[in-house]
């Protein structure tokens, strides 16, 4: 029994601790008070300003389903529901902020909230009684639904929203603050000092004021500020000691509103850019202002940006920044590439010069920026040094030094980039990068003309034409393959070749050209006495080719070389017939061949026979023709000497 009594007794100093001074009563009998959040439970949210916040409350109440509320980001009211109270959270959100909550929502006691009719004279009147109390006044119209109200709030599931006084059901729009119209010639925030960059000493303090002047009461009632601070600082609140070195402070009069902020002791970790923010957000006259401060200190030329020490980059990322910058605009920075984790010999190397000067670098600076890698690659994996120099004094330190790691693949093709000739090697290189327990060593496949599924290649017995090479390195649980894939004398196809391991896909396609065009019959005509070649071009130093002729193997004189192989013909007769050469290509281990017709010129066609008869009969009528001429000419003649 006693200890009924004690959870009795902590669950009345629960209710007690709700309703107890720290908490305002607002009009309608809702609790609240200001700076205080309660996280989650959101179901809906509708714009008010700093001056109306409090009927934040009221609008919660006559929403049946809303048990509590805040009032805070982007000056929104956020109604919540939860079947018991949630613990509340203190904030300090530019002391706008307030939470509360529907005291009879979270009893055991049922109560009465619904719309009403307040009036007999017409259907378009009607009110929100919460706990019997009148809360809000709002317009009823019958068979539309209001939008903007529950767009944004979902009414209760199963509740009416406004009973109208001829018994129908309608929707109904509590009256919400309009939004201020804004004149043309806008004022803009002032950040004091007005500068866009400015160097302080480490150990001093940055005071930074901005200052709005407002153009009308709506203005006065409705803006404030919020800062934005450097990342480092936000992201590391007890390594940089902000709750101890930073304070901001808010003011307003009837003319101006200014806010202070101040950073003491300044660190050189601190550099970066400040920014003064105008709430609500997005009115032209309220833009960010800020200003970038250097804080010097000469012990620390160069930081890096929240403490970005160890870096996972994705392979083949574009553009990916570093953000190592210097703490005065006159000191230099260079990146020194210290050790290349995938350097395989001794994994010693000598360090590599100013990769930032290197016009060929795969790096770039901006000082307000810093570092940007301008394509990932597995041979960016190892140790960087980020080195100031000011005054020809140069530091570095622990602090300016970071790690990449980049795991991924790449394949690719080194003996060029245009498509190779058929009988060329091709050689292929894969290499993988990742971590020691999830690699394993690449594995090859290829396919042909796009024909079937990809063909795994035996690495221990690997197809005619075809080598494998293999290395592994490891480092400090990381491991590095470098597998080399050659090809030799290649047969004209296209190709796909895929490479997988460590948990990486890669593939790369080529088409290998003929070097003798097609392979259709090519006719050659002798004339006789007249030597001409069949020349067969092979590609490949290895291949050796045959000759055939009408269907044997040729026993006459040819020549072979690396490239060629040449079968002289004379123009005599018997030479005429059918010709191929023959050989073998080493990948896939295909028979490739020539075909050649050779026909001598005593062998017409009968059509070409045909001409030459036509040609003579003609030939002959046109003698004809002449024969009698002449004696036609000499028959006058003699006439003419008889008279």
């Amino acid at each position: 029994m006693s200890s009924l009594y004690i959870l009795f007794g902590n669950a009345l100093l629960s209710v007690i601790h709700l309703v107890e001074a720290d908490w305002n009563t607002g009009d309608g009998g809702f609790n609240w008070r200001t700076n205080c959040d309660f996280p989650g439970d959101d179901i809906g949210h509708i714009p008010l300003t700093v001056a109306t916040r409090e009927e934040c409350g009221r609008l919660c109440i006559s929403n049946p389903q809303c048990s509590h509320f805040v009032f805070g980001y982007l000056e929104n009211c956020y109604m919540k529901n939860a079947p018991s109270m949630p613990p509340r959270q203190d904030i300090d959100y530019e002391s706008i902020a307030i939470c509360g909550f529907i005291p009879w929502r979270f009893g055991s006691e049922p109560v009465s909230d619904d719309w009403k009719s307040i009036s007999g004279s017409g259907a378009h009147n009607c009110g929100f009684y919460g706990n019997n109390s009148l809360i809000l006044t709002a317009e009823c119209r019958q068979a539309q639904d209001c939008s903007f109200w529950y767009e944004q709030v979902p009414p209760t599931e199963g509740s009416s929203a406004c009973k109208l006084v001829d018994g129908s059901f309608g929707s109904c729009c509590p009256q919400l603050p309009k939004t201020p119209e804004f004149p043309q010639e806008t004022q803009y925030i002032t950040m004091i000092p007005d500068e866009r960059k400015r160097i302080i000493e480490a150990g001093t303090t940055l005071t930074l004021t901005c200052v709005y002047a407002f153009e009308d009461e709506n203005q006065r009632n409705a803006y404030n500020f919020s800062w934005e601070i450097p990342n480092y600082l936000t992201k590391n609140t007890e390594l940089s000691d902000l709750d101890n070195r930073l304070r901001k402070t808010f003011g307003r009069n009837e003319t101006h509103m200014t806010s202070t902020l101040s950073l003491a002791n300044a660190r050189a970790r601190d550099t970066g850019d400040f920014l003064c923010k105008g709430i609500p957000v997005g009115y032209k006259s309220i833009f960010t202002v800020n200003q970038y401060v250097y804080v010097f200190n000469d012990t620390e030329l160069v930081i890096l940006d929240a403490n970005e020490f160890y870096i996972v980059i994705p392979h083949g990322e574009t553009n990916y920044p570093i953000k190592c910058i210097p703490t005065h605009p006159d000191v230099n920075v260079s990146l020194i590439f210290e050790q290349q984790f995938t350097a395989i010999a001794k994994n010693i190397m000598e360090p590599k010069t100013d990769l930032i000067s290197d016009p060929n670098s795969n790096w770039s600076f901006e000082k307000r920026k810093g570092l940007k890698l301008k394509k990932a690659k597995i041979d960016d994996n190892g140790k960087f040094s980020c080195i100031g120099t000011y005054n020809n004094k140069k530091t570095s330190s622990l602090y300016s030094d970071f790690f990449l790691f980049v795991p991924g693949m790449e394949l690719t093709r080194s003996d060029g980039e245009d498509d190779p000739f058929e009988g060329s090697n091709v050689t292929l290189g894969c290499r993988t990068y990742q971590y020691t327990k999830n690699s394993y060593p690449p594995k090859w496949s290829y396919q042909i003309n796009r024909n079937g599924q990809m063909q795994i290649i035996d690495e221990i017995n690997p197809p005619e034409g075809i080598e494998i090479t293999s290395e592994k390195f490891d480092y400090e649980g990381k491991t590095l393959y470098e597998n080399q894939l050659y090809i030799f004398d290649i047969s004209p196809n296209a190709y796909t070749f895929q490479c997988q391991g460590s948990e990486f896909t890669e593939n790369i396609s080529f088409r290998s050209k003929e070097l003798n065009g097609d392979s259709q019959l090519k006719s050659i005509q002798l004339e006789k006495d007249i030597a001409q070649n069949l020349t067969c071009f092979k590609g490949s130093q290895n291949a050796r080719i045959k000759w055939f002729k009408d269907g044997k193997e040729y026993s006459g004189q040819f020549y072979s070389d690396d490239t060629s192989s040449i079968l002289p013909l004379q123009g005599k007769m018997g030479e005429n017939g059918k010709y191929a050469c023959q050989w073998k290509v080493s990948f896939p281990g295909d028979v490739k061949y020539r075909n050649f017709t050779v026909s001598d010129i005593d062998r017409v066609s009968e059509n070409d026979k045909t001409v030459v008869i036509a040609v003579s009969t003609t030939f002959a009528v046109l003698l004809l023709v002449i024969f009698i001429g002449l004696m036609i000419f000499a028959g006058v003649k003699f006439y003419y000497d008889k008279v």
